[in-house]
């Protein structure tokens, strides 16, 4: 019958039991980070590949620099 990790042990302070338990704690909080992370990379590699958001309208193509005119208000 294996013990429950949480549970605290024979002989054991309650500052180490607390101690064990906030270790645990931090480490399952890592290992969610982690797992997000990784689906997170996952997510994003995915959409790099269309580059487009299915929320948001496409940006418009732009004319050449060297074709826009009439912008400029300054004289010369």
């Amino acid at each position: 019958m294996a013990s429950r990790p949480d549970k605290r042990r024979r002989g054991e302070s309650r500052e180490a039991h607390s101690y064990r338990l906030s270790a645990m704690y931090k480490a399952r909080l890592q290992r969610a980070r982690d797992a997000f992370d990784i689906a997170e990379a996952e997510r994003r590699s995915a959409t790099a590949a269309t580059s487009e958001s299915p929320h948001e309208e496409p940006f418009p193509t732009l004319p050449a620099l060297d074709q826009v005119k009439g912008w400029r208000k300054g004289k010369g």
